[in-house]
């Protein structure tokens, strides 16, 4: 193989590289501007839709020996998210696709697994759980936004400045 034409493979694999990288970086800013436009009210069904939220990392050790350092344990990270009808009307629980996004300075900090595990609350709310974020945020303070889809719409709500609690 010539050496002009290994220059010009590799500046092509190149070109194809970042021209990969930087659509997902474009993918990534338009979806964290969409995030960042989620309003704390919002629409859906016959109602008008709030979140209210208790996230925390779950610092009890379970079934672990004596004596075993907190510091070498898994910790579990746990967002219990309700979503709250303005109205006398409980949500719809008929959503799907639910996510859950954890914002801080307008970064993406995780993003949830897919759910549709919904749990009925009261009469003005559903309430959803999400499991396995990330342990390191205990004790700072974030943005959360949740999405998921009704009657083929996505819907987004957001919830500003939710500190992070420790549970031991």
């Amino acid at each position: 193989m010539s050496d002009f034409f290994r220059a010009n493979l590799y500046i092509f694999i190149l070109a194809i590289i970042f021209t990969i990288s930087g659509c997902n970086e474009s993918d990534n800013t338009s979806r964290i501007n969409s995030l960042n436009k989620a309003s704390e009210q919002t629409q859906f069904g016959e109602l008008t839709a709030y979140l209210e939220s208790y996230l925390y990392v779950n610092d009890m050790p379970k079934g672990i020996p004596p004596g075993t350092p907190l510091e070498t344990l898994n910790k579990d990270f746990i967002a219990v998210v309700k979503i709250n009808s303005i109205e006398d009307i409980k949500p719809d629980n008929n959503i799907s696709n639910i996510y859950l996004y954890i914002l801080q300075q307008d970064t993406i900090i995780w993003k949830s697994a897919l759910t549709d595990e919904i749990n009925e609350s009261n009469d003005k709310a559903i309430e959803i759980t999400f499991r396995d974020g990330p342990s390191n945020l205990r004790e700072q303070t974030v943005d959360i936004v949740i999405t998921f889809n009704y009657l083929g719409e996505e819907i987004m709500i957001k919830q500003k400045q939710l500190y992070i609690s420790i549970a031991i």
